[in-house]
């Protein structure tokens, strides 16, 4: 089973993102790990947001940054496979779900449309999903005291 490669409309800022694999010092360990820790970081998240703005911030910060570092992991060290982009996208999925869900109908929509995306993306070979989280994260951080 191959994995569906990258859609080109997010490409530059992963492109950029993924050149940086060259000479950063990745650990040669599981990639589900850091799939796992961004999810524990969604959930953190999802439970000081409307308290501690500032720290929810940086949580959803460290779940991106480690929903990159599990596919740069995989890709450095050749361990990227059908089961792993399923459990990526998975964990994908409920990190959305997580984040998004509380905040308003179009957020939910998104997802809906995000999890549909999924499965036409593993049906035709081409990772074609939104980059939701990244574009909550910047939403968050100019309109997050408005939340």
């Amino acid at each position: 089973m191959d994995i569906p490669r990258r859609f080109n409309w997010v490409g530059a800022y992963r492109i950029k993102l993924h050149q940086l694999t060259s000479w950063l010092p990745l650990p040669n360990i599981n990639p589900s790990i850091f799939t796992f820790l961004s999810l524990v970081a969604s959930v953190g998240f999802a439970f000081i947001w409307s308290r501690q703005p500032g720290w929810a911030a940086v949580l959803l910060a460290v779940s991106l940054l480690l929903d990159w570092l599990d596919g740069a992991i995989a890709e450095h060290f050749h361990r990227a496979s059908a089961k792993g982009w399923w459990i990526d996208a998975i964990e994908d999925r409920l990190s959305e779900i997580i984040i998004l869900g509380p905040f308003a109908i179009i957020w939910t929509y998104l997802f809906a449309l995000n999890a549909s995306l999924t499965f036409v993306s593993y049906k035709i070979r081409v990772n074609v999903t939104m980059p939701l989280r990244f574009t909550f994260f910047f939403y968050f951080l100019f309109f997050g005291a408005a939340l």
